[in-house]
């Protein structure tokens, strides 16, 4: 059988919600246990990828989130916001913010990557600059950088997480549609 890759925009039904749980459990235990301490992992875990929280999250105008399947089985997830602490940069400018991009291990491909990649770049599109905020040892930062983001040269800290960063940043070229 052939695998079906596809990126949908995802809101708040039980099932999104238990997807968006699972993946949040499992994504954050394989790109954190290596520099978290189990608690703080799980205290994260337990603040950000329970049922309330996420409904909220996801009925957020603040927010939009993605969730890639591998034929029905969701296997990664992305948020595209306005929340969190921008880089100097982007002071004055029309910004979304790329966070919380990940794909299960055993599913991370090229194929995955591109159609959640492309669809957060399709929603960007509006927006001056497209920014996000990861930790330096993620595995995704050289696909990020080979599509277009760079490093800024700012110091920074994981939301809500006692670590550094660094953020990345994209940007767009917007057409002028009212000529």
């Amino acid at each position: 059988m052939e695998e079906k890759i596809i990126t949908k925009f995802t809101v708040a039904t039980g099932e999104s919600i238990d997807n968006l749980m699972a993946l949040g459990r499992e994504l954050n235990e394989e790109q954190y246990s290596a520099f978290l301490k189990k608690d703080q992992l799980r205290q994260y875990v337990s603040n950000y990828f329970n049922e309330k929280y996420l409904i909220e999250e996801v009925n957020s105008l603040s927010n939009q989130w993605l969730i890639v399947y591998q034929n029905t089985k969701a296997i990664g997830y992305a948020r595209l916001t306005s929340k969190g602490k921008h880089p100097l940069i982007t002071t004055g400018k029309r910004t979304i913010r790329i966070a919380g991009f990940g794909i299960l291990k055993e599913y991370t491909n090229e194929l995955t990557l591109k159609s959640l990649f492309d669809k957060c770049l399709m929603v960007s599109k509006a927006y001056e600059m497209v920014w996000m905020n990861e930790h330096p040892s993620n595995t995704f930062l050289p696909f990020f950088k080979e599509n277009g983001f760079r490093h800024l040269d700012e110091n920074a800290v994981l939301d809500e997480l006692p670590h550094s960063s660094v953020y990345l940043l994209k940007e767009n070229v917007i057409q002028d549609t009212k000529k």
